[in-house]
């Protein structure tokens, strides 16, 4: 946390990743006392689907900006990622 409030006075941008065991599990996210301080977090998931895995990206929250609050297909190109609209 210390880092992250450092990070933020000085107007850097940090990427914090966490690796939780099960699905959408909010306690993980808020239980390391990190989300209150967090202006954006992502969940990316592996879904299996007729078609085969797919990657798919949800806003969780997003400090100041609209958002959706649906799955997006998520594919990762040789041109870079690209996420898939509505």
């Amino acid at each position: 946390m210390r880092l992250t409030n450092a990070c933020k006075n000085k107007g850097i941008t940090i990427l914090i990743t966490n690796q939780t065991a099960g699905f959408m599990n909010q306690e993980e996210i808020s239980g390391i006392g990190i989300s209150s301080i967090i202006d954006t977090i992502l969940i990316l998931r592996l879904a299996t689907e007729e078609s085969g895995l797919q990657r798919k990206l949800l806003v969780v929250k997003s400090r100041g900006s609209g958002h959706s609050n649906r799955y997006h297909k998520l594919s990762i190109t040789d041109g870079g990622i690209e996420v898939a609209g509505d």
